[in-house]
């Protein structure tokens, strides 16, 4: 991967196919602006939430409150996003830290990254580099090898329970 690429792609809010700890993902920078063209992208209600990846739990505890169940999960070694109160704005928020080191280190120098996975609303999954680029321009899509096709686990951390 071109990491000097996407980091400056992603500063211009370019929204990018991103290979994360699990699956590949539509990513771009927080931003309102971002959150539309991702959900219009994937073909669903522009407001609707995202994940937030993050590179640590401090950067975490920036996004949702934690207590310390909710601090174990996030910080295992299972990718596993947490569903928490948010710190501002909407009421809850889900955030994940990623293992992935460069995605760690692309977040390190952009900030926190939306992310949910690359495909099309009501479409199942499909690790495809073909489906990517229906999805895509071929410049945005950094396909590395084939993932495990399995979504991070999701853990609510109101209700003390994972989801799946």
């Amino acid at each position: 991967m071109n990491i000097e690429k996407i980091i400056e792609q992603l500063r211009k809010n370019e929204v990018l196919i991103l290979p994360t700890d699990t699956i590949y993902g539509l990513t771009s920078t927080v931003t309102d602006e971002n959150k539309a063209k991702i959900n219009t992208i994937k073909k669903r209600d522009v407001n609707q939430e995202l994940i937030i990846l993050v590179s640590s739990i401090k950067m975490a505890r920036r996004w949702i409150h934690t207590d310390e169940e909710s601090s174990e999960v996030l910080e295992s070694y299972t990718p596993t996003t947490v569903i928490g109160v948010a710190q501002k704005g909407e009421p809850f928020q889900a955030v994940r830290i990623v293992r992935e080191k460069n995605l760690a280190n692309i977040i390190e120098k952009v900030g926190p990254l939306y992310s949910t996975s690359a495909n099309l609303h009501n479409e199942a999954y499909k690790d495809d580099l073909d489906l990517f680029k229906t999805i895509l321009d071929e410049d945005k899509i950094y396909y590395t090898k084939r993932l495990s096709d399995k979504p991070s686990r999701i853990f609510n951390s109101l209700l003390g329970t994972f989801l799946r």
